[in-house]
């Protein structure tokens, strides 16, 4: 607060607001390293990949390919094939 002695009034003290330059970049910005940007994202990306840890088998996921392996294993197995086949007839 001022005080004005010739008048003997109060007057408060105003400050010129600053404006925040926070998030606010040239207009190009991205343009210009629009490349680099994506390039390091990409790179980010891979390196999350190769350090993620490899997930296991579930139990009906390995059932599943044992039992496989054992039908393609066993010769005397086969897959019945019908004798005939009826074809659809396609009408216009």
């Amino acid at each position: 607060m001022v005080t004005d002695n010739y008048l003997g009034q109060v007057q408060p003290v105003t400050k010129p607001l600053k404006k925040s330059k926070h998030g606010k970049h040239k207009a190009d910005y991205y343009a210009k390293n629009k490349q680099k940007y994506l390039l390091a994202q990409k790179k980010y990306r891979l390196k999350l990949k190769v350090n993620k840890p490899v997930k296991t088998l579930s139990e009906f996921q390995q059932n599943k390919q044992k039992q496989l392996l054992k039908l393609l294993v066993n010769h005397r197995s086969f897959v019945p094939v019908p004798t005939k086949l009826k074809h659809p007839i396609i009408k216009n």
